[in-house]
């Protein structure tokens, strides 16, 4: 630092003080950035968690819609289904879309997908249990006529005394009630055995009628048996397709059971990382705040220690500086008064601006005690040649050459005024002699 000046020992020091100050603002700016990125981090999964969770909520509706409409077949169910199942897209869709999070974001596809295929299997579950109602509706219809016919044609047989013939068909009418009560009981519990107790008394009934046939010799009577044993057929073919309706809606809401719990499983992962992720955040948002505030108390004791350094170690080298400059430029005052013999010249390599100027000084010094010992020799050597000349030799001389030209000029006249004085003195000793 000696050999620095103190301009720029001071652009030095404020430089590393900025170069402190602007590393503390710069990483202050990374770490509150990072941190601000966490939050924001944090308030997104928060978002993603309570969406999830809604979707969860609308799915427990959606499954009460299914279930009231299995049992009552309202279309108040279908559009309060397809309601809910438009917020659940709509949802899924919002969170899909700021999820950056390979594994949460295949989940929320997951969710998405079996969203889709449980609407669609409850479209599959509503038109079935359309085309089983209007089976239904034609086993009432084909039942009726059924019974009409029978009823007809017992009339007939009572109304020609054919009691035996009419007794017959009454016991079919018994077994047709028969397999239409157990029709019923089939389509209310769905039990296998009711389904199996209706189709045979069906075929019973058709057996039944089909001997009938045999005991009748009336066209018009015969033509009312064959067209009950088709309606008997159309009932048979329908309850079949009815079976074959029940079978299908029950696939489609085993299929749909099974999505139910998939989608709480998959809502339920997605909480479980969005959680372990908010853990994660949580610490490293607490790390870098810790590591910003360790980072910018020890850089600002830095700071406080260079600049107490700087505030000590500057002040003190200038003052240093300014001493020795000021004893030597005292002592060489001193000298030039000729209140000391002899000077030192400044003992300084430093390169401040003070150095410069001691350096220029002792060049002054040195000049300066160059000319003195000239004048001092050439003073002396005049005494000396004056001395002689009081002695009466005149033949002396001032030889010493100096700087000065006062002095120069001073020692031309006293040897000219002593050759002056010889040439005169030669003169007079000559007259002298001649006379």
């Amino acid at each position: 630092m000696n050999n620095f000046s103190i301009k720029r020992k001071l652009t030095i020091s404020f430089s590393i003080i900025a170069l402190l100050v602007i590393l503390v603002s710069s990483y202050s700016i990374f770490g509150i950035d990072k941190s601000i990125n966490g939050f924001r981090d944090y308030r997104a999964m928060s978002k993603e968690t309570e969406i999830v969770s809604q979707v969860q909520s609308n799915m427990l509706i959606l499954k009460m819609n299914v279930k009231e409409f299995i049992n009552t077949g309202s279309q108040k169910n279908i559009d309060e289904f397809m309601d809910y199942y438009t917020i659940n897209e709509k949802f899924v869709k919002q969170t899909k879309a700021f999820v950056l999070n390979k594994e949460r974001k295949a989940l929320i596809s997951k969710i998405e997908e079996d969203l889709a295929n449980y609407k669609n299997h409850f479209a599959d579950v509503t038109i079935y249990m359309s085309l089983r109602d209007e089976l239904f509706s034609n086993l009432g219809a084909y039942g009726k006529n059924i019974e009409s016919l029978l009823t007809s044609i017992m009339t007939d047989m009572k109304n020609i005394s054919n009691e035996k013939v009419a007794f017959e068909v009454a016991q079919d009418i018994r077994v047709l009630l028969l397999a239409r009560l157990h029709t019923t009981k089939f389509l209310i519990s769905s039990s296998e055995k009711d389904n199996l107790n209706a189709r045979k008394e069906f075929a019973t009934l058709k057996k039944e009628i089909t001997l009938l046939r045999t005991q009748i010799s009336n066209t018009k009577q015969k033509e009312k048996l064959e067209e009950a044993i088709k309606f008997i057929n159309f009932y048979v073919s329908d309850l079949k397709n009815i079976i074959e309706a029940i079978k299908t809606t029950n696939s489609f809401i085993a299929k749909m059971d099974i999505l139910e719990p998939s989608i709480a499983n998959n809502v339920e992962k997605i909480k479980e990382l969005v959680k372990n992720e908010q853990t994660l955040v949580e610490k490293d948002v607490s790390s870098n705040n810790s590591l910003v505030q360790i980072v910018l108390i020890i850089v600002s004791i830095l700071v406080l220690i260079f600049i107490s350094t700087i505030s000590i170690f500057i002040p003190k080298n200038i003052s240093s500086e300014l001493s020795q400059f000021q004893e030597g430029l005292l002592n060489f005052f001193k000298y030039v008064n000729r209140e000391i013999s002899d000077i030192e010249l400044f003992k300084s390599n430093s390169k401040t601006e003070i150095g410069a100027m001691s350096q220029l000084v002792n060049e002054n010094i040195i000049k300066t005690k160059k000319s003195l010992d000239e004048d001092n020799r050439i003073i002396q050597e005049t005494v000396a040649v004056l001395g002689e000349f009081e002695q009466g030799d005149l033949c002396q001389r001032i030889t010493t050459e100096v700087s000065n030209p006062s002095l120069n000029k001073l020692k031309d006249v006293l040897n000219n005024m002593g050759d002056t004085l010889e040439h005169n003195i030669d003169n007079i000793l000559n007259v002298l002699q001649k006379c």
